[in-house]
């Protein structure tokens, strides 16, 4: 091969965006975030937004460690921001948490937050 194509393919790919991935959460659900962020050991912060509102899930090599959403803390932010079916997220893999407030399992988080959509929807 020659040196200025490999040089090409290289730059190529070390250009991975430093900002993450975001998308729509119509497209990706919450829950399969969650889980594809546990199931990866991923670190870092994942930004939601619907409209005016907005939060936030830390990650620590897989584990939910901390929430936000609205007034919202722990949890409860993680519950209520997993009835969501649209607005956007994005995730900075760069983000390192600090406080860890969560202590549950991100399947015990999801497995509870589905059982209060289901108690929500009688």
């Amino acid at each position: 091969m020659p040196p200025q194509r490999g040089q090409a393919l290289e730059k190529r790919a070390t250009a991975v965006p430093a900002h993450g991935v975001s998308g729509s959460l119509a497209e990706m659900a919450l829950p399969d975030l969650i889980q594809l962020l546990w199931h990866g050991r991923k670190t870092g912060r994942l930004k939601i937004r619907r409209g005016t509102e907005s939060g936030e899930i830390h990650f620590l090599e897989g584990m939910v460690v901390n929430a936000m959403w609205g007034k919202l803390r722990g949890e409860d932010a993680v519950y209520g921001m997993i009835v969501l079916t649209d607005g956007e997220f994005g995730l900075e893999p760069q983000f390192k948490p600090q406080d860890i407030v969560i202590s549950v399992s991100p399947e015990a988080l999801l497995l509870e937050g589905m059982r209060r959509m289901d108690e929500g929807g009688r």
